[in-house]
């Protein structure tokens, strides 16, 4: 009986004309399509899989995927739900090589699997504008290969999942327009492999930063925070000492006159080699005490701070090599 069932499913692939070596595939347009078929589990040697604007689509199953798949992309299925439908007993066989999965655009997305889980060997995980997402997973200490996070305007989801202190080979954290994600883990200093974090319109998460501040090992850091000037004393920046790009946007903050280090007690890192500053609406200088050990300087970016009227001298930043500013009306007067 189960060979009866394989030879139909070999029948069912020659009926959808796909070669049975075929190692991408693209699903576009398919507006009835309200599953994949098992026959997809047969394509052993398909490493990468689109699906696109599927409305029907609702979730995906682990019986309907090739133990051979890498890649996983799933873009504009508006009424998809859940990425993975199988329960507490999951079976990870056919998604155990899984190492990049993104999703954007799926409306009704809610959770990732709804056993909890995430394939293990998962190294890229990317999650953009699926508004509805409440959860990525609930514990996430298994998937260890985890390399890459990135959720954009993911505006429902409220808590990262646990066990991120246990990704030993995580490098780069991108949250970005999710407002009711409400803090960051406590384990965020302790990523000590850590190297790219940004953190952008996420004011809950801005909040908690200063309770345990930031991965030493850090060498890129883009966040911005209306309240950034009271909060960035607290961050001690001159402690990440890899750091080479900072950007920083006040958000149209106007509780600071001065971007320096006697105003806002704020210490630049002398590794920086790219800084941008932007929307400061009160600043009025760059202090040259906050710049003095920027020798290593080369790109400096100032925008959005209609009232700044003086940078730090050429001579203090012996590296710069390009300056852009836009938006500082002032200042360009000046010039």
């Amino acid at each position: 009986m189960r060979g009866g069932a394989k030879e139909e499913e070999k029948e069912e692939l020659l009926q959808l004309e796909i070669p049975c070596n075929i190692e991408y595939v693209r699903i576009g347009d398919c507006q009835g399509l309200e599953r994949l078929s098992k026959t997809f589990h047969n394509l052993t040697c398909l490493t990468n899989l689109e699906i696109v604007k599927c409305p029907k689509l609702v979730s995906l199953s682990t019986d309907n995927l090739p133990p051979t798949l890498r890649t996983l992309c799933i873009l504009s299925c508006e009424n998809l739900e859940c990425f993975l439908e199988d329960k507490e007993n999951i079976n990870f066989s056919s998604t155990s090589l899984l190492q990049s999965l993104e999703i954007r655009e799926c409306e009704a997305l809610k959770s990732l699997a709804w056993s909890g889980k995430l394939p293990v060997q998962l190294k890229k995980l990317d999650v953009l504008l699926c508004p509805e997402l409440e959860c990525l997973a609930r514990e996430i200490g298994d998937n260890t290969c985890l390399e890459s996070i990135s959720l954009w305007g993911c505006r429902n989801i409220k808590h990262l999942p646990q066990g991120l202190d246990k990704l030993s080979r995580l490098q780069h954290i991108c949250l970005w327009d999710c407002p009711n994600l409400v803090r960051l883990p406590e384990a965020l200093p302790n990523l000590h492999h850590l190297q790219v974090l940004i953190i952008w319109a996420c004011p809950r998460v801005q909040n908690s930063i200063g309770e345990r501040g930031f991965p030493t090992n850090l060498t890129s850091l883009s966040i911005d925070d209306p309240n950034i000037s009271k909060a960035v004393m607290e961050w001690g920046l001159h402690r990440l000492t890899f750091l080479t790009y900072l950007h920083i946007n006040g958000s149209n903050c106007t509780d600071a006159a001065s971007f320096s280090q006697e105003e806002i007690g704020m210490k630049l890192p002398p590794s920086l080699i790219d800084l941008t500053i932007g929307n400061f609406k009160n600043v009025r200088k760059l202090s040259s005490n906050g710049f003095q050990n920027l020798t290593s300087l080369q790109s400096l970016v100032m925008y959005g701070c209609p009232k700044l009227k003086s940078i730090p001298r050429k001579e203090m930043l012996p590296s710069l090599s390009q300056l852009t500013i836009w938006d500082c009306p002032v200042l360009k007067k000046r010039d």
